[in-house]
């Protein structure tokens, strides 16, 4: 698995774990508040309710008063019930509501359950208990106060949780990309490209590393090209005659050899030497540069001569040169030949007492 997995998933459990958690502590603390809260409301009311119906309780003609005192509070919706009981535990008066919420789902009252308090008071008629009254908050009213708080908690924590992993991607992608970057640089250095690194990021530990990649590869440019111009000098000065910029007997030992290393690619071809006839004459008489002349004319002709057939020229020593001539005919042989004695005849001059 790759680091950048690793690192999200984990990061991914931390939030939702946090996710879930703040929702949960929170709920469960608002249950709490809810429950606390539906306990004092039934205690208030029991004992305001048993004051206000006290003078009507023991009497029979007053119970239609006392009924409807109690519906005027139980009608609100906030009770799951109220009895009202002689002191010999007859009930007098009795209403109920149903105690299961009808807005909210089964599965959260029973993960959140709400214990519906029940409060009793005296009822007394001067110095005398006339009856008990008891006051059962309704739980249902609870229920939608902490369904609503949990849905509200849950979008604001959802919220915090998209935004998160919004900004974890951020990160990671800010962290990445330049450790990306820097794997993508060393292999591009390691098939000899050293070209830096463009994007340096701006934290310091990333751009440390960035900036030591950079420089390395700088270094190793450096080295590559010194490298390099150096191999070119050395291969130069061994394989390329000075004068003439072709090849030199060293150069053409190599070819033979690997022409003929393979016994099985079996060459054909012509192997034609070019003998420059006045060198010394021209040489004595006329002096090194005009010799230097007479050598680089010839050789500008044989090049011009052997890129047309795709020949490969070398000047083997002084004024003898050597051109390969491979999978040709003899008749295209021929007529190369004469081609060529033709081109050095036309520049054949006064000076070369032995012809071209």
């Amino acid at each position: 698995m790759s680091l950048t997995k690793q690192f999200s998933i984990g990061f991914l459990l931390v939030l939702l774990m946090v996710f879930v958690g703040t929702v949960y502590i929170n709920v469960n603390s608002f249950r709490e508040y809810v429950q606390s809260q539906l306990t004092a409301h039934a205690q208030d009311t029991a004992t305001s309710l048993g004051l206000s119906i006290s003078p009507y309780v023991g009497d029979e003609n007053s119970m239609p008063i006392v009924e409807t005192m109690v519906n005027a509070i139980f009608d609100s919706g906030y009770y799951q019930n109220i009895v009202l009981k002689d002191t010999k535990g007859n009930v007098l008066l009795e209403k109920q509501n149903p105690s299961a919420p009808e807005s909210v789902p089964l599965w959260f009252s029973e993960l959140f359950p709400l214990n519906p308090p029940v409060s009793e008071t005296e009822i007394n008629t001067g110095w005398n208990i006339s009856g008990v009254m008891t006051v059962s908050a309704h739980p249902g009213i609870g229920y939608a106060q902490l369904w609503s708080n949990a849905q509200s908690t849950f979008k604001f924590t959802l919220l915090l949780f998209i935004v998160g992993s919004a900004l974890l991607y951020a990160v990671l992608r800010a962290i990445l990309t330049p450790i990306f970057s820097v794997v993508s640089a060393s292999e591009r250095i390691s098939e000899r490209d050293f070209s830096e690194i463009e994007s340096v990021p701006r934290t310091r530990e990333l751009n440390l590393m960035v900036r030591a990649i950079n420089k390395m590869a700088g270094i190793l440019n450096k080295q590559h090209s010194e490298l390099t111009a150096q191999a070119e000098s050395y291969y130069q000065s061994a394989y390329v005659d000075s004068l003439t910029k072709l090849g030199n007997k060293l150069a053409l030992d190599n070819r033979l050899a690997r022409m003929f290393a393979d016994k099985e690619m079996m060459p054909a071809g012509y192997l034609i030497i070019i003998r420059l006839s006045s060198l010394a004459h021209v040489n004595d008489a006329e002096g090194a540069q005009t010799a230097d002349v007479y050598i680089k004319t010839l050789a500008d002709i044989v090049k011009d001569k052997s890129g047309r057939i795709n020949a490969e020229t070398y000047r083997v020593r002084g004024g003898d040169f050597v051109m390969l001539l491979e999978n040709i005919n003899e008749n295209r042989c021929c007529d190369f030949l004469n081609s060529l004695s033709d081109e050095l005849a036309s520049h054949t001059l006064p000076i070369y007492a032995n012809g071209f």
